[in-house]
């Protein structure tokens, strides 16, 4: 189908006889005549490969002969009859371009009239639609008349004009009918004319072929009659030969016989003299293997019985395990019933455990929840615990203070009112809560968010505070006073330069290939982007701290200094003289422990301060020196403060300190920048450039002071060991009782003495007051009963009125 459809459109591109144009017929008609050419020279081709082959037999014959002239006037035939049967087929195509060309002309007539009629009728439009306007305005009726016939004069001519278009366009319709009529019945004519001559080929072709038939059968006829007589001249004179043979051949075998028979008898002698020895030996033979037949009996007959005896046990232990393979048949099926049971139950449990793990999974998730909202409950609770624990311990503390208050003032009344004495007050024994051991322990370790007193929070966290703070104050103060110091950008610079060449680990591997094209200030920046990305640098603050680190490593290249200026030297050797004075000046003078080689020493070694530094505090652990003393003082000042100032003037104290220690630390950073801002450059204002062996071991301190590790997602184990500490949980019940009984001291077991023995003086003037009141009422009780009898003598007496006595007048004067 490809190749047909290939072969379609090369001959639709090919020039066609059917085409308008001459010169395309001529070349159509070329084409055709060199195909017919090419199909004649192929056929000839085909008769001389004939021909090649007939003479590669080296003869010719008749039938070969007729056959190439056969086909020599078929094909003459053929040809002549193809181009009497196209030749209707050229007429009728040379007449179709006619008619194609005379229609086309007739074509472009038409649509020219076409068009300049419609331009006519368009501009006779165009006015008569402009009139339109114009009578409008008019007023007049008669104008208007005689303008609207003037309009229907010119719109009957553009109708006439149309009409005639019409008419013209019919006609040629008709005449286009007529002319397709006549090409039809002309048309029918030639496919006439064609198929008579195509009958007429047909018929001729058919009766060239029948003769050509006849002829070939007539030769063959004649060539099979004279190959039938060659072929039995030469069968006969093959039999004569084969005759002949034969005889001679009957004749060497009787020869051969004769001899064979004498050769027979020969070997037969021969034979026989062998026979005869080989006879003996047999025999002998023969003696000689029938005694070894005889032992090999005996021996047959010992393994007989031998094979009897192990065919027995062989049966017996065949037996044994055909009763043993039923058994173990017997026992496989039970265990396969077994195996299908556990199966099943493999597979009821599996489903059964898929549902269990799917509601455990689901629990978990719940208890998860639950812990997570437990969790935050009880960081609540036990914030709640904690504030309620402030808050009873402020409130016992406040009424103990108020019954302490009305003790003392019971006791300063019981001194000047009852015994007359001057009261002393007792000495101060309450202690604040904050100098407690657990206490302080607590604010050291509890957490920022369990801690409900903000001063003791600020004295905790200071130093971190300081030491946050102050270093990007230390990089504002570098940015502002480094700015205009060109000798500080170069070493700036220089410093990024080589990160840049030394920290190429940090960056992607396939960055040396993107960068070959590009320039060494491009790939600088490249690589220090992505430096800068690795170690979290985001901005001219972090430049400024990382120039910090790395200076004191840098020296200056033309006065030759190891790592750093003269200046610079001085001061680290000044700066390690004085901390190894500043280590022993603890124990006594200073002096006592000036050592004269140190400045040489350090001087000889030519290291930066931050080694000297690590060498000095590894050599001398200064911890144990310095926090010994200053925890004293610092413990033997806090009570000092506090047994004169109280807790008011003891936070106030430490507030002011935290102040000087927040003024100091910032004062000392101030100094530190302006000297890093004089140390950008030597004494003799040069450059510094730094070593690219300290390159790496800067990046690593920088690194390790600014990074800071954060913590993963806490698992449930840690979420349910987690212990939240507060400060009520850290105080002990030691000191607790020890707080409690600072308030039992202030008043002494003197003060507690002189109250009982107060007590029991009381109790005896008590039972006085009583015997007092006893007596009181026994009088009041005997006058009641005077006056009763006075009132009944009165009355026995006849007397008007009631005599007082004489003692009455005594008692109530």
């Amino acid at each position: 189908m490809s190749s047909r459809r290939s072969t379609e459109i090369i001959e639709e591109l090919e020039p066609q006889v059917t085409s308008s144009d001459p010169n395309e017929r001529k070349l159509a008609r070329r084409l055709r005549i060199e195909r017919r050419w090419e199909a004649l020279k192929k056929s000839k081709q085909s008769v001389q490969q004939v021909d090649k082959l007939v003479q590669g037999d080296e003869e010719f014959n008749e039938i070969q002969i007729q056959l190439k002239k056969s086909a020599e006037l078929l094909e003459k035939f053929l040809i002549e009859g193809e181009e009497y049967i196209t030749n209707v087929r050229v007429a009728n195509d040379s007449r179709e371009v006619d008619r194609r060309e005379s229609e086309g002309l007739n074509k472009e007539k038409i649509y020219e009239q076409l068009d300049e009629e419609a331009q006519a009728a368009s501009e006779l439009f165009n006015n008569i639609a402009n009139k339109w306007a114009s009578i409008q305005r008019q007023n007049d009726p008669l104008q208007i008349n005689e303008a609207i016939m003037e309009q229907k004069e010119k719109c009957d001519l553009l109708i006439s004009q149309k009409d005639g278009i019409i008419a013209m366009l019919n006609e040629e319709l008709r005449n286009a009918d007529k002319q397709f009529a006549k090409d039809q019945r002309k048309q029918m004519e030639d496919v006439n004319t064609l198929s008579q001559r195509i009958e007429k080929q047909i018929s001729f072709m058919r009766r060239a072929y029948r003769e050509e038939l006849n002829i070939l059968e007539n030769v063959i006829q004649h060539e099979r009659e004279a190959l039938i007589e060659v072929t039995d001249k030469k069968w006969e004179e093959l039999f004569r030969k084969r005759e002949n043979q034969e005889i001679s051949n009957s004749k060497a075998k009787f020869e051969q016989v004769e001899e064979f028979d004498q050769r027979m008898e020969s070997l037969r002698m021969d034979f026989q003299e062998h026979f005869r020895e080989t006879k003996i030996k047999l025999e002998n033979d023969i003696e000689e293997l029938q005694r070894e037949l005889e032992k090999i009996k005996a021996l047959a007959l010992l393994n007989s019985e031998k094979l009897d005896y192990n065919y027995q046990i062989l049966k017996k232990r065949e037996d044994e395990n055909i009763i043993i393979k039923s058994q173990q048949k017997r026992r496989m099926n039970k265990l396969q019933d077994v195996i299908n049971g556990l199966r099943t139950k493999i597979s009821e449990y599996e489903s059964r455990m898929s549902n269990k793990i799917k509601k455990l999974s689901e629990s978990i998730k719940k208890l998860h929840k639950s812990i997570i909202d437990v969790e935050a409950k009880a960081d609540h609770f036990a914030h709640v615990n904690d504030e309620k624990f402030h808050m009873l311990w402020e409130m016992n503390k406040n009424r103990t203070l108020a019954v302490l208050k009305k003790i003392l003032d019971t006791d300063k009344i019981l001194y000047e009112q009852q015994m007359g004495l001057e009261w002393d007050p007792p000495q101060n024994f309450i202690v604040d809560k904050k100098s407690l051991p657990s206490y302080r322990l607590a604010v050291n370790n509890v957490p920022a968010e369990f801690l409900h007193d903000g001063k003791s929070v600020e004295s905790r966290s200071v130093g971190q505070i300081l030491s946050v703070q102050t270093i990007f104050q230390d990089s504002e103060s570098l940015d502002s006073n480094l700015q205009d110091n060109s000798n500080y950008m170069k070493v700036l610079k220089h410093i990024l330069t080589r990160i840049s060449d030394k920290s190429g680990f940090l960056a992607e591997k396939r960055l040396k290939e993107l960068l070959k094209g590009y320039t060494d200030d491009q790939k600088n920046i490249v690589r220090l982007d992505n430096v800068f990305a690795a170690i979290g640098i985001q901005g001219i603050d972090y430049i400024n701290v990382l120039f910090k680190h790395f200076q004191p490593y840098t020296y200056c290249p033309v006065c030759q200094g190891s790592m750093g200026t003269s200046a610079s030297r001085i001061d680290s050797r000044t700066s390690a003289s004085s901390q190894i004075s500043s280590i022993f000046s603890r124990f006594g003078d200073a002096s006592n422990f000036y050592i004269p080689e140190l400045d040489d020493v350090i001087d000889a070694i030519r290291q930066p301060d931050v080694v000297l530094g690590s060498i000095i505090s590894q050599l001398v652990n200064t911890e144990d020196l310095a926090e010994e003393p200053d925890s004293v003082s610092e413990a033997s000042e806090h009570e000092a403060i506090e047994d004169i100032c109280g807790v008011a003037g003891l936070e106030q104290y430490f507030a002011d300190k935290t102040k000087d220690k927040v003024k100091a630390v910032s004062s000392k950073k101030k100094i530190s920048s302006m000297r890093l801002t004089d140390l950008s450059a030597c004494q003799f204002r040069h450059p510094l450039v730094i070593s690219p062996v300290y390159v790496l071991r800067a990046l690593k301190e920088f690194v390790a002071s600014y990074y800071v590790r954060t913590s993963g997602v806490p698992t449930t184990g840690a979420r349910l060991e987690k212990k939240r500490l507060t400060i009520s949980r850290y105080l002990t019940e030691r000191d607790i009782k020890t707080y409690w009984e600072k308030f039992r001291q202030n008043f002494g077991e003197d003060r507690v003495r002189v109250w009982n023995a107060l007590l029991e003086g009381l109790k005896k003037y008590h039972e006085i007051l009583k015997d007092r009141r006893t007596i009181c009422d026994d009088v009041m009780r005997l006058r009641k009963e005077n006056a009763e009898l006075k009132r009944l003598l009165a009355n026995y007496l006849d007397h008007h009125e009631f005599l007082t006595p004489t003692c009455a007048n005594d008692r109530n004067p």
